[in-house]
This record gives structure tokens, sequence and C-alpha cells, in this order.
């Protein structure tokens, strides 16, 4: 949950003010109705989510399997 509400802070930050950034290029096609950006970043998002959330998922998974055994 910590990794999730981390990339949402993030990006949030991103959307308003930085000059580069995810957040950036997101906030930038909105402005320029650029809809291939726009869906090239959310896409980009959701696949920075689930690689987030599959990595401290697998982590957990072999934390609980090294202290079951031991």
């Amino acid at each position: 949950m910590a990794t999730t509400l981390a990339m949402t802070a993030a990006l949030i930050g991103g959307l308003m003010g930085a000059n580069e950034g995810v957040g950036y290029l997101l906030s930038s096609g909105q402005e320029n109705a650029d809809t291939a950006t726009v869906i090239g970043m959310v896409l980009l998002l959701l696949l920075m989510g689930w690689s987030f959330y599959e990595l401290i998922e697998a982590l957990r998974r072999r934390m609980e399997a090294h202290f079951a055994e031991g």
C-alpha cells in the first residue's frame, strides 16, 4: 500500500510543478490535447504501479517462507 501512495504522491508532485518526468508529460499531453501522450503516460503509470506491487508481493512471500521455516 505504501508504494501505491508513494507513486500517487510523486505523480501529483509532477503534475503540480515539475519541468520533466511522467507527471509533466501527462500534464503537457492534456494541455496540448495530445491523446497519444496521455494514453502512453497512463499505460506507463499502470505498468509501474503493477510492477512495484508485484515486486513487494514477491518480497513479502519470500519473507513469509523464510520466517515460516525457522
